[in-house]
């Protein structure tokens, strides 16, 4: 975060059970939070029209996830599996109170977390609420639920989807990349439906189906494998 606003002084103290952090300089990057231990959470609150805020809660939960000896993707794609699915989630919790125009982040700071439903999250229609058809105009984006996350890359004509699960890809990769094309809509998006109905290596039809990402996609969307994850690449276009 420092390194990417380097006209920002960043000053963090310990005051009792809580993390203080004063934010200032010409970045456009401001303001003053307390991440105090609240019983079984570190509880966070600030305005809701302070857009910089969540990246800082985000920073650090992905600190108590590696205190606690978890894969931060992982746990972050179970807690947005959990609103995708609309599981009991106590591990990260959001209260609004817009009365007072306010936001409390809590994460979860007791003990490891009890994922028993990752093996039940896949990108569905919640996960994708945000994401938009394709239309001329390039853009990518990132959706992540449970053990898979989704990258894309794409206008309408030209589609790279990259999907990551984590162990052993199956069910949950192909369930995710179905949705993912039904809800972009690239162009031939009704051939994929059509024939692509399990999950498999192909190569017809002006559809790519890979497993595995190859140098060249690599080199061009800056991509790195994860241990432990199982790429799958699906491409449409020439």
């Amino acid at each position: 975060m420092k390194a990417m606003y380097p006209n920002t002084t960043f000053e963090e103290k310990l005051e009792g059970d809580s993390i203080i952090l004063n934010i200032s300089g010409t970045d456009g990057v401001e303001g003053n939070y307390e991440f105090k231990k609240d019983s079984d959470y570190l509880s966070v609150t600030y305005g809701n029209e302070d857009y910089t805020a969540y990246s800082f809660v985000m920073f650090m939960a992905e600190a108590v996830y590696k205190q606690l000896g978890m894969e931060p993707a992982l746990v972050n794609g179970y807690t947005a599996g959990c609103e995708a699915f609309a599981v009991d989630n106590k591990y990260f919790v959001t209260e609004n109170d817009e009365a007072a125009a306010k936001t409390t982040n809590k994460v979860y700071i007791a003990g490891k977390y009890d994922m028993k439903e990752l093996d039940t999250m896949y990108i569905n229609d919640k996960a994708l609420e945000y994401t938009d058809a394709l239309n001329d105009e390039f853009r990518n984006g990132v959706v992540n639920c449970g053990k898979i996350r989704m990258i894309y890359y794409s206008d309408k004509n030209h589609v790279d989807i990259v999907l990551s699960e984590y162990g052993s890809r199956g069910d949950l990769t192909y369930q995710s990349m179905v949705n993912t094309v039904k809800k972009l809509q690239p162009t031939n998006a009704d051939v994929f439906e059509k024939n692509y109905t399990e999950l498999k290596e192909t190569d017809a039809d002006g559809i790519k189906v890979t497993y595995g990402l190859s140098d060249e996609l690599k080199t061009e969307h800056e991509l790195t494998e994860e241990e432990g994850y199982e790429y799958t690449v699906l491409h449409i276009g020439k």
